[in-house]
C-alpha cells in the first residue's frame, strides 16, 4: 500500500508537469512576423543587425518588400532617402553584389527571411512606394504563416519589456492590435561605422506622443474592406 501511494503521487506529479509543459509550449507556439517595405541598397549595410535583433526578440519570420527603383515618398527618391542622404554615393555595391548579399542573408537565416520584389506602378508607369497596397499583398500571400505581424520600417527597432515579444503578447491574449510609439534617433548613416544599436543620440524637441505610431496586429482580424496604412490598420 505504501508503494502504491508513492506511485500514485509520482503519477499525479508527472501529469501536472506534463500539463504545465503543454501550456508553456502552447503559449510559445504563436508565430510573429515583421513586414517592411524598403530600398534594399539603402539598407543593406544594416540589414543583418536588424534581422538578428528582432529574431532574438522573438520574431519568427521577416518579410522584406524591396521597392528598388521607386520614385520615393516623403521627400525620398531613387538616390536620396527621406533625410536627404545620398545612399548611392555611400554604398558602392552594384546590383549584382547587392543581390548576392541578399541571397546569402536568406540562406544564413534559413526560412526566417522572405524577400519579394515590390514594384507597383502609377498611371505613368513609374514605380511607386505602394506601402498601403503591400499590406494587402502581404496578408493575402503570407498572412497564414504567422499569427501576428509587426508593420514597421526597416530602420526601426522594436523595444519590449524583458526583450521577449512572445511573452508580452501572451500576457494580453484578448488584444488584437498593439500600438508602438516612437523615440527618434539620429540617422544610421551618421554613424555608418558603428552598430545601429550603439546610437544613443536622440533627436531633441520632437514630440512623438501621437506621431507615426506603428502596429503589431493579429493577422486573422485585419479588415480588408478599409484602406489600411502602416500607421492605422483596422481590425474586425
Amino acid at each position: 500500500m505504501k508503494y502504491l501511494k508513492l506511485l500514485i503521487t509520482l503519477l499525479i506529479t508527472l501529469i501536472i508537469s506534463l500539463i504545465v509543459i503543454f501550456i508553456v509550449v502552447r503559449k510559445n507556439r504563436i508565430k510573429i512576423g515583421i513586414h517592411t517595405v524598403c530600398i534594399l541598397k539603402e539598407n543593406i549595410p544594416f540589414l543583418r543587425e536588424w534581422i538578428q535583433y528582432h529574431i532574438d526578440l522573438g520574431i519568427d519570420k521577416i518579410f522584406i518588400y524591396d521597392n528598388t527603383g521607386s520614385i520615393g515618398c516623403d521627400g525620398s527618391n531613387k538616390n536620396n532617402n527621406k533625410y536627404n542622404i545620398n545612399f548611392n554615393e555611400i554604398i558602392k555595391l552594384n546590383d549584382d553584389e547587392i543581390k548576392k548579399e541578399m541571397a546569402e542573408i536568406i540562406k544564413e537565416y534559413n526560412g526566417k527571411v522572405y524577400y519579394d520584389i515590390w514594384q507597383p506602378r502609377n498611371e505613368n508607369n513609374e514605380i511607386i512606394y505602394g506601402q498601403n497596397e503591400s499590406i494587402y499583398d502581404y496578408i493575402n500571400k503570407y498572412g497564414t504563416l504567422t499569427d501576428y505581424t509587426a508593420f514597421i520600417d526597416i530602420d526601426e527597432f522594436i523595444v519590449i519589456p524583458n526583450n521577449n515579444l512572445k511573452k508580452f503578447i501572451n500576457k494580453h491574449p484578448n488584444t488584437t492590435k498593439f500600438i508602438l510609439k516612437q523615440k527618434k534617433f539620429q540617422d544610421r548613416y551618421c554613424y555608418i561605422d558603428n552598430n545601429v544599436l550603439k546610437i544613443d543620440d536622440t533627436i531633441a524637441n520632437i514630440d512623438t506622443t501621437n506621431w507615426a505610431n506603428k502596429l503589431i496586429v493579429n493577422n486573422k482580424v485585419v479588415d480588408h474592406n478599409i484602406n489600411n496604412n502602416i500607421h492605422s490598420i483596422n481590425v474586425i
